[in-house]
């Protein structure tokens, strides 16, 4: 199984020249790629996507310590949005793996995180963790892989779920820096095993799906700037 996981850092900052300057800084560092792109609603901000990658087995070597400093670059020197995302890659993350991160690159509620999926592996719920974002607002979203387990979603359940053409499931949860996030564990179990099964409404043809899909990737390369990928 894979062993590497993404951290994401996405920042929107001004005016242009700044961006350059950090651009010029992380595009030469090790285990890093990603794209600048522009906004379209205001052309004096330009947003930097950056993916570092990590090897899980060696978390607290020096591949974890550049991940550390390219934040630090963005956070440090800059203002504006900036938020750190846990991306699972094509393999359930285990929780030996999530404690270990989560104690070196968040903050300290993050135990309770952990503790709530805990919970979450406890019921073996019908579904992969696939993506955890937390960002310094204390947000938390997490993206949820039902693979073909639709028939555990209920329709009626729109405050809680928003149903994606790839089988996804999102939740997100407003918290506070103290909030108590080892309830989580308890809100899926309840949704999924108490709603029951949901209608056949959700349907929507394949031809309109394909459409919505090339008009967002028309709309995204007409945004891109430049864009850097790992050397290795």
């Amino acid at each position: 199984m894979p062993h590497t996981l993404q951290f994401r850092a996405c920042l929107t900052i001004r005016p242009r020249n700044e961006l350059d300057e950090a651009y010029e800084k992380i595009v030469w560092r090790p285990h890093v790629c990603g794209s600048v792109f522009r906004n379209r609603r205001n052309k004096e901000l330009v947003t930097a996507r950056l993916i570092c990658k990590v090897d899980t087995r060696s978390i607290s070597n020096i591949e974890h310590r550049n991940v550390a400093t390219v934040a630090g670059i963005f956070y440090g020197c800059y203002n504006g949005l900036f938020e750190v995302i846990l991306l699972q890659q094509h393999a359930e993350l285990t929780l030996d793996q999530l404690r270990q991160l989560n104690e070196v690159e968040l903050s300290s509620s993050c135990e309770q995180l952990v503790d709530g999926f805990q919970y979450l592996a406890s019921t073996r719920p019908p579904f992969l963790v696939e993506d955890v974002r937390v960002n310094l607002s204390g947000t938390l979203k997490i993206v949820l892989d039902f693979r073909h387990q639709r028939d555990y979603i209920n329709s009626t359940a729109g405050d809680y779920w928003h149903l994606q053409y790839t089988s996804r499931a999102e939740r997100l949860f407003s918290l506070q820096t103290n909030g108590n996030l080892s309830s989580l564990g308890v809100q899926f179990h309840r949704l999924i095993w108490e709603q029951g099964m949901p209608s056949a409404e959700h349907s929507m043809s394949f031809s309109h799906k394909l459409e919505g899909q090339r008009d967002c990737k028309a709309q995204w390369h007409e945004r891109l700037l430049y864009s850097f990928t790992d050397s290795n």
